[in-house]
């Protein structure tokens, strides 16, 4: 043996040494350098930032004596640590003195299917780490999926139960359906009448003259939009009769469902006017708390503009229907005294104030 290591071996029996038990209860002696270490969290390294910190947490440390047959005891050559994880104790590493780096700690976190979501998402919130970043696009990626896969079944759901209260939403649903395969060059019976049933609805709710839809350039921009529905278009005669009844009709069904799923019972409302061309008429609506639906137009003809003529439309409205109806309302308060006479003759009134009859 050489001088040196003598004078190593010398030097290593002279220092004081202290009793340190492991996680094991096995006993070593070891030097006071070390002891302190191996009682420091993380053996005293501190170069850690937030997110280190946060990744560290998840993590039991546990400090480790490495035994090695060279004569002098160091930090370096005889402290480690072994950080467990806290929710998977089978994801463990052992790091050298002062070794301790987020890297290879972050992707056994990543791919632990015990750390919670959320966990790693803290973790990889501004991560430039390739690893971090690949599994945050991953998670991205399926909790989309799943959120338009739980949106379609909510969606289901919810058009199951508006079918149920309103008819014409299995009609647009259905519509819907023809048009998904809808092609450009071809376009069958089907997918022609529901084109048809929408171009209506635009013609009536725009207010458009019927006669638009027989103009070369509107049947031009058709064709160039559609040369398979162009064929199939409708003429003035078709628009203003069949698919007007059609959408009128849809619209009725699916009015009186709207005012059926709204809470209470429903107020008619009667309002008379003077049209743009002098004719005395009298507008007639149906209200619910939120939801306001115009129901028809009557006109007095040569007839006095009177309440009673206005209860006699009242109650063309609401007979056969009075247990929908808690109140008629008009906007003509001279005329509520002849009104409240002439419905109770049919109906079982009561006068609220100067402006409404309620139904009792």
């Amino acid at each position: 043996m050489g001088a040196q290591d003598e004078s190593a071996m010398s030097l290593s029996s002279n220092e004081t040494c202290y009793d340190w038990k492991d996680a094991s209860c096995v006993v070593h002696r070891v030097p006071e350098d070390i002891l302190e270490a191996l009682k420091e969290p993380f053996r005293g390294q501190s170069n850690f930032g937030p997110q280190h910190k946060f990744l560290l947490s998840l993590f039991n440390d546990v400090p480790e004596y490495h035994q090695t047959l060279h004569p002098k005891k160091t930090c370096a050559q005889n402290v480690r640590s072994t950080l467990v994880c806290k929710y998977d104790e089978s994801v463990k590493t052992n790091v050298a003195f002062y070794k301790i780096s987020s890297g290879k700690l972050l992707n056994k976190v990543l791919y632990c299917k015990n750390v919670p979501d959320e966990a790693k998402l803290r973790l990889t919130e501004k991560c430039t780490a390739a690893e971090g970043k690949k599994w945050r696009a991953t998670y991205e990626k399926k909790r989309k999926e799943m959120e338009a896969s739980d949106f379609a079944g909510l969606a289901a759901a919810e058009q199951e139960v508006v079918e149920e209260v309103d008819p014409s939403a299995t009609k647009r649903r259905e519509r819907q359906a023809v048009l998904k395969d809808y092609g450009m060059q071809v376009c069958t019976e089907a997918q022609a009448t529901a084109l048809n049933f929408l171009l209506g609805c635009f013609f009536f709710a725009c207010k458009i003259p019927f006669a638009v839809v027989n103009n070369v350039f509107f049947r031009a921009f058709i064709h160039a939009l559609s040369p398979g529905y162009a064929k199939r278009l409708p003429g003035r005669a078709h628009l203003s009769a069949s698919i007007l009844d059609d959408v009128y009709e849809e619209t009725l069904v699916s009015t009186d469902a709207a005012l059926d799923r709204a809470p209470g019972k429903r107020t008619l409302g009667l309002d008379g006017k003077t049209n743009c061309v002098g004719r005395a008429t009298c507008n007639i609506g149906e209200a619910k708390l939120g939801i306001c639906a115009y129901v028809t137009t009557k006109y007095f003809g040569k007839r006095e503009h009177s309440g009673r003529i206005q209860a006699t439309y009242a109650y063309e409205e609401i007979k056969g229907r009075e247990d929908k109806f808690q109140a008629v309302v008009a906007d003509n308060t001279g005329n509520k005294q002849v009104i409240l006479c002439a419905m109770a003759q049919r109906s079982r009134l009561h006068r609220c104030s100067c402006c409404c009859v309620l139904i009792g």
